[in-house]
């Protein structure tokens, strides 16, 4: 039986993983196993979504957590892809910006509506309504990538939440595709460098595994920037194959983990108290060539 830590976290997970701890290193093996959410008291979108993408593509069998967490996973559409067969009663609050459910996105048709979801949550903030834009724009070029890109046969899992308590709204984007390396070596067959060369290019502006089609390549570059200009709380985590990046406060951090990860995932943490300025951030538009970054749509 693998247990499940009491918080499912951005942190529980990111610590899991650069320890190699037994419990993340089955879960990824183990694609037939006995999974316990029972000890399960805390999560958030960063920790939750990507065991999500893990049970998606794996045969559990699971112990459900208490009703508190229960109905909170259920609220978020996360009870059926970890298999739980109860259903509770709860108040259906309404997200109105709160929070979006968890949802796959498998056609280009699902990206807007998505997108639209996370608008209605930015608008809530304190953020520039030019950073709120471009933060749009940067995912919807993220879970474009996922279904151009990843060749996830799920296609990609969105998901995200504002915490009023901390001023902060995350936001993740999973997929169990290819990763950045698989996405490199699609065009780059002789491609051999480690996984955490290929996540160091995908951060980088302008650079893409795809030249020559529609994309800029500067969809994570733009979150990197949003995140790195953001408060205290604002992070950026993304973790694919063996590597992981955590970008927080303009400092970037990537590390080789001892298992490598199923596809990517991206967890997007921004400090809502912090009001930002885009042109200080990225200078001038010009910088990222013809991407209208400035559009902002009421």
């Amino acid at each position: 039986m693998i247990s499940i830590p009491r918080q499912l976290t951005e942190d529980t997970l990111i610590d899991g993983l650069m320890r190699g701890e037994q419990w993340i290193n089955r879960l990824i093996c183990e694609r037939r196993c006995d999974v316990s959410f029972s000890r399960l008291e805390w999560v958030e979108p960063g920790g939750v979504a990507p065991l999500a993408t893990l049970a998606a593509m794996s045969q559990w069998h699971t112990v459900p957590p208490d009703s508190t967490v229960y109905s909170y996973l259920q609220r978020m559409r996360f009870a059926d892809m970890f298999g739980f067969t109860d259903r509770l009663e709860f108040f259906e609050h309404d997200a109105d910006g709160r929070f979006i459910p968890a949802v796959w996105v498998q056609e280009h048709d699902g990206i807007e509506r998505v997108v639209n979801d996370i608008k209605s949550i930015l608008r809530r903030s304190s953020l520039e309504q030019g950073v709120q834009w471009a933060t749009s724009w940067s995912l919807n070029e993220l879970i474009g990538n996922v279904i151009v890109h990843a060749m996830a046969p799920n296609g990609g899992l969105v998901f995200a939440q504002v915490f009023p308590s901390k001023d902060v709204v995350q936001i993740a984007v999973c997929d169990t595709g290819i990763g950045f390396s698989g996405s490199i070596h699609e065009s780059i067959p002789t491609w051999k460098s480690p996984d955490t060369e290929a996540l160091e290019l995908g951060l980088r502006k302008g650079w893409s595994s795809k030249k020559g089609t529609d994309g800029a390549g500067n969809g994570l570059y733009l979150v990197k920037m949003i995140v790195s200009h953001s408060g205290r709380h604002a992070r950026l985590v993304v973790i694919s194959g063996r590597a992981i990046a955590v970008i927080q406060q303009q400092n970037v951090e990537i590390s080789e983990i001892p298992i490598s990860w199923p596809g990517t995932t991206i967890s997007c943490t921004l400090d809502l108290r912090k009001k930002l300025d885009m042109e200080e951030i990225l200078g001038h538009p010009d910088d990222l060539g013809d991407d209208d970054l400035w559009e902002v749509e009421d």
